[in-house]
């Protein structure tokens, strides 16, 4: 809504939030439906992905106990104080399952994994970004 405000049409520096806030209007209100499935997807595969980790390493827990302790967990990574969540997560998941009497160690190092899971399906993205960069940049381009 920042680009219904008058104050953005009369500073120049300004124009790329009204720019940014135009786009993200004409999104949200194109793919309404399609935001709304791709926010409930990505925590559900996340939760997914911390079931099928601790299956792998000998947690015998239902999906329903996974629903109950790990958006909580995911939840407090967000949480400013680590570096993308690391420590935190570790520490709420060990936490949380050892309440329900889970092996401390099991827990850590599903969380671990999962964690290197994570940088691991990442690194394309990584790649993308760094080549789309070079593309951006000026004087960076490739000939």
């Amino acid at each position: 809504m920042l680009g219904r405000l008058p104050l953005l049409d009369r500073y120049a520096q300004l124009a790329i939030l009204k720019t940014v806030s135009d786009r993200l209007l004409q999104a949200v209100s194109v793919r309404r439906l399609v935001l709304l499935a791709s926010s409930l997807l990505v925590p559900l595969l996340a939760l997914l992905g911390f079931f099928a980790v601790g299956r792998a390493l000998g947690l015998r827990y239902d999906l329903l106990t996974y629903l109950a302790i790990v958006p909580p967990a995911l939840v407090l990574t967000v949480i400013p104080v680590s570096i993308a969540g690391w420590g935190v997560r570790e520490g709420v998941l060990v936490g949380l399952f050892s309440l329900i009497g889970a092996d401390k160690t099991v827990v850590l190092m599903m969380s671990v994994v999962y964690g290197m899971m994570l940088i691991v399906v990442s690194l394309p993205g990584l790649v993308v970004l760094l080549k789309g960069r070079r593309q951006l940049l000026p004087g960076t381009a490739r000939r």
